[in-house]
């Protein structure tokens, strides 16, 4: 991604904070954003990212947008103080916000998130490319080396198939077989952590120190645009929390009540990220271009996310925390899109990955206008067999090509289309940010 793009838009806004103004008064009643979260104890996160990482490092002049910028609440000084990340003891500290989980409560926010099955016709063209790599891999197609075909790990597996191999090649040097066993014998190191994760029921930071992170960092090392991130101390600024259909007001001790209503569990919720993310890289100045000041992700567009959980988890929890961070993801996209002029326009749908234990999946984010779908969609692979990690080092790379080829040219375009229009006062004041 041409970083210049970026910098232009994050320059732009930080100019802006130099003179902001009072918010008006309808703001804070819109939505969830002046919960305390230092007043509930923070739960470690459970979400992945993955970073695509800009090719582009050069600079641009400074210039700024319309005054009207300045007065946006989600840009005003007090950020800065609100959104200070919590110290190590905060993160690692309990949240009662397990108890409140619901995904019914996910209806109850101003944009809806639904969880859905895939039915016929419902998938939008934005991902048919992406789908049919994926479909490709659940049905184990040219997944294996051909040089393995004699190993040991692949012997007697009733599940490998024909269509299962990569074409023989008989000019295969030996450099190249040498780095298909070195790989094989790292994917190998993986499944036999993953095995012993499970056989001792690891928790879900331990699943993520021992496997996800070492699978994540093993697909990604030779993609120049992707690198995962882990993610877990993340949280939503303020001004980006999904807001409630009500419009009302939740006071913070609302998170620490037993109740079980669904604005307890979207209170609560809002405590919950993801734990990693493929991101897009390069240190420029103020403000963030995601939903979190998270420095990490504070100046990288992030196209994936991965939830994570154990079997001793639950479903729906995980649910709650992936859909109140796409719903957070929405709201801090749709006044890009504003300033671009794509007010009608959907947001381009978006891969997530839901990891429980050693078995992943892919779900699609599709913006309905009105509400949000994640459609429940592929199985992408495990960690606990060899046919599994290679399912997954395939889905890996297909997902690594959809960021560079589908999501890269749509975000460079619409930040392209939202700096041009920052000197035009009419598009910058349609924009409610």
């Amino acid at each position: 991604m041409n970083s210049v793009i970026v910098q232009a838009w994050l320059h732009d806004v930080a100019m802006a904070n130099h003179h902001p103004n009072t918010p008006s008064e309808g703001v804070d009643e819109d939505g969830i954003e002046n919960f305390d979260l230092d007043q509930t104890p923070v739960q470690r996160n459970t979400g992945l990212g993955v970073e695509a990482v800009a090719l582009n490092t050069s600079t641009r002049s400074a210039s700024s947008f319309p005054a009207v910028l300045a007065t946006r609440p989600v840009f005003s000084h007090q950020h800065s103080a609100d959104n200070s990340q919590p110290d190590d003891t905060s993160q690692r500290s309990s949240s009662p916000s397990k108890r409140f989980q619901k995904m019914a409560s996910l209806r109850g926010l101003g944009v809806p998130v639904y969880f859905t099955q895939p039915a016929p016709g419902v998938m939008p063209a934005d991902t048919m490319e992406l789908r049919e790599a994926l479909s490709a891999v659940e049905a184990k197609e040219a997944l294996l080396p051909a040089v393995l075909r004699s190993h040991p790990d692949f012997q007697g597996d009733e599940r490998i198939r024909r269509q299962t191999w990569l074409s023989d090649d008989d000019t295969c040097s030996a450099a190249d077989r040498d780095a298909v066993l070195q790989n094989h014998g790292r994917l190998r190191d993986i499944v036999d952590e993953s095995r012993e994760s499970a056989d001792v029921q690891r928790s879900e930071a331990a699943w993520n120190s021992h496997v996800h992170s070492n699978l994540l960092k093993h697909v990604t090392r030779h993609t120049q645009h992707l690198k995962f991130e882990d993610i877990t101390s993340a949280r939503i600024i303020p001004a980006f929390r999904p807001r409630l259909s009500s419009g009302k007001q939740a006071s913070s001790a609302a998170s620490n009540t037993s109740g079980c209503g669904p604005t307890a569990a979207l209170i609560t919720s809002v405590h919950k990220m993801v734990d990693f993310a493929l991101v897009m890289q390069e240190p420029w100045e103020n403000q963030s271009i995601n939903q979190t000041l998270y420095e990490p992700l504070r100046t990288r567009p992030a196209p994936i996310f991965i939830e994570t959980m154990t079997v001793s988890g639950t479903k729906e929890s995980a649910n709650v925390q992936l859909g109140i961070w796409i719903a957070a993801w929405r709201q801090r996209m749709r006044p890009i899109m504003a300033l671009a002029g794509a007010e009608e326009e959907k947001l381009l749908t978006l891969p997530v990955i839901q990891v429980m234990d050693s078995a992943w999946s892919v779900s699609f984010v599709v913006d309905e206008g009105t509400h949000i779908c994640i459609i429940d969609d592929y199985i992408i692979g495990n960690t606990n067999s060899m046919l599994g990690i290679y399912q997954l080092q395939a889905s890996m790379a297909a997902l690594g090509a959809w960021v560079k080829d589908v999501f890269e040219p749509w975000f460079t375009k619409l930040l392209t289309r939202a700096v041009e229009n920052r000197g035009n006062p009419r598009a910058a004041g349609s924009s409610a940010f």
